[in-house]
């Protein structure tokens, strides 16, 4: 993990030192225009002449590669001298000896940081998952006792019926499901949102996921359905990268537009494109 770490951290290097390079020519530019006169920000417009544009384009290109490394603070007045001094041939404030020292000073200040970041990281990680497994089982036992909340598999699977239609027929397993879904935590944070995409989700029940199907399975089109459901059918321990804390219950809302079975559609006769805002 070390060694995977500096390997990093040098690749980080020299993708900066390329960017930096490529903002020297563009100050190049700008100092050209200025007859090596002290450069104060101007507000600009688009340009349609070439240079200009590519000397923005520099820029982006610069303060990206600057934006990625959070210890790295720039000083501009700093920055220019040493790009005139090179530009100019004029004496360097630092031997090559001491240019190197500073290299080396400042990318072991990054694998320091890169560590302490993954630590805390982990520490981060390991609090939020206790306390999802601390409280789960409190969040099942009261929301079971809710108004209309149905204890399917307990401390694991909950529904609630949003809207019911008064249809009996219920999709079979290898019928295709088209319906609008919105998935979020239990605190009210959406990860997904099929109404906001204005596309609606199809899929053969048999091909979802296990606990999705043993609710679709009660539903028929025209209903809406929310579900809860433990970690183990969600995306457990580990958790979905930024979006989904480990050990987290997801709280999912179906809702059916159709059943598609041999390219016939049952239920609405048109598709909507847009099935409303999804849920606060």
């Amino acid at each position: 993990m070390f060694f995977g770490t500096v390997k990093k951290l040098k690749s980080k290097y020299k993708i900066i030192t390329s960017n930096l390079m490529f903002a020297f020519i563009g100050l190049v530019i700008l100092s050209s225009c200025k007859d090596n006169a002290k450069y104060e920000p101007q507000e600009v417009d688009k340009p349609s002449e070439l240079d200009k544009a590519y000397s923005y384009i520099l820029g982006i290109e610069f303060g990206d590669a600057n934006s990625r490394i959070d210890s790295l603070k720039i000083d501009y007045d700093y920055f220019i001298a040493g790009f005139e001094a090179s530009a100019n041939k004029k004496e360097r404030m630092f031997t090559w000896s001491e240019i190197d020292s500073i290299k080396m000073a400042y990318l072991n200040l990054q694998l320091q940081r890169s560590v302490q970041m993954e630590e805390q990281k982990k520490k981060d990680f390991d609090s939020l998952s206790n306390f999802y497994i601390d409280n789960n089982p409190i969040f099942f036992a009261e929301n079971a006792k809710k108004d209309g909340v149905v204890d399917m598999e307990p401390k694991a699977i909950q529904y609630k019926f949003l809207r019911k239609t008064d249809s009996k027929v219920t999709p079979r397993p290898d019928q295709e499901i088209v319906m609008h879904f919105v998935a979020k935590l239990t605190d009210g944070t959406e990860f997904d949102n099929s109404y906001k995409k204005q596309y609606p989700m199809k899929q053969i029940l048999d091909r979802m996921n296990p606990a999705w199907q043993s609710v679709i399975r009660k539903m028929s089109v025209g209903d809406k359905l929310r579900v809860w459901l433990a970690p183990k059918y969600g995306f457990g321990a580990t958790g979905f990268s930024t979006l989904v804390p480990p050990n987290a219950i997801l709280e999912l809302e179906f809702d059916v537009l159709e059943i598609n079975e041999g390219g016939m559609l049952q239920g609405r006769e048109e598709m909507p494109t847009q099935g409303g805002p999804g849920p606060k």
